[in-house]
């Protein structure tokens, strides 16, 4: 399709199809100063316009300058897209090691392999004053303090067993035995066999170490109990929570396409 596009910036593309034109632009937003280079920024068009490709929608025309990328979308692009245009969307698996909030009694004050440090600081930290997610998925060889998206619930969880680019598929679902949308993820043969040894030695801890926390970006996103007896050996793993059909497909997205390299800020997003 041909784009009326003149030096410099790009203009809006002409859809015979009569389908409407959004036009979104958006910028880079590295976290603490990180430097914005142009392989990172041609990473992130790729990605983003994988995540916004579907069945509905298709993108059209894509600039990188500086910063800043502009894409052209034949189809509409809403509020529910925003995580799929801003969150890096890192997917990780951890261990839970300690829990603070939703059930003080689980707590856990000895910690072997983690640093006192650490541990004091974890019973310090508060998740109803800070925001989910602030300082990032972390070292993912290292312990991590993250909070559930209510911020109602600390974790102290392990080092990373299971991350992102193990996933080869990601969608939406609602599972008619539980009548609420979840996201399903598939493994490839790396993936799962570590969620299987995962799974077989948390099966046989006790609360909350027992626990397998799902965080995206660093926010715990779910943090089923395993059981004692269950492996998880099929190499498919369920994400769920108060999903809308929006949110869980928005979500899908973002797991299915590897992560950003860095989080980015909307600019506007306007539809002719």
């Amino acid at each position: 399709m041909p784009a009326l596009s003149g030096c410099g910036s790009l203009d809006y593309v002409v859809d015979p199809s009569g389908e409407p034109i959004t036009r979104v632009v958006l910028k880079a937003a590295p976290a603490d100063g990180g430097e914005v280079t142009s392989a990172a920024m041609s990473k992130a068009v790729d990605v983003l316009a994988e995540r916004l490709d579907t069945d509905e929608r298709q993108v059209d025309t894509t600039v990188a300058e500086g910063s800043t990328v502009t894409l052209d979308v034949i189809g509409t692009v809403g509020e529910d897209d925003h995580p799929l245009l801003t969150e890096p969307g890192e997917l990780a698996f951890r261990p839970v090691l300690a829990l603070n909030g939703a059930d003080p009694g689980a707590v856990s004050p000895d910690v072997p392999g983690v640093a006192d440090g650490v541990v004091a600081e974890f019973e310090d930290f508060d998740c109803s004053a800070e925001r989910p997610g602030a300082d990032g998925s972390g070292d993912p060889d290292l312990p991590l303090i993250a909070c559930d998206a209510a911020g109602t619930s600390t974790y102290l969880l392990g080092p990373v067993e299971v991350d992102g680019a193990a996933v080869v598929e990601a969608s939406a679902s609602y599972p008619p035995e539980s009548a609420a949308w979840a996201v399903i993820l598939e493994f490839d043969e790396t993936g799962t066999t570590a969620l299987s040894q995962l799974t077989e030695r948390l099966q046989g801890e006790t609360s909350p170490r027992n626990q397998l926390a799902i965080t995206v970006d660093g926010v715990v996103l779910s943090a089923p109990t395993i059981p004692p007896g269950t492996v998880i050996t099929a190499g498919v793993a369920e994400i769920s929570g108060s999903f809308t059909r929006e949110s869980a497909e928005a979500l899908a997205g973002q797991l299915g396409t590897g992560p950003l390299p860095f989080p980015f800020e909307v600019q506007y997003i306007s539809t002719e």
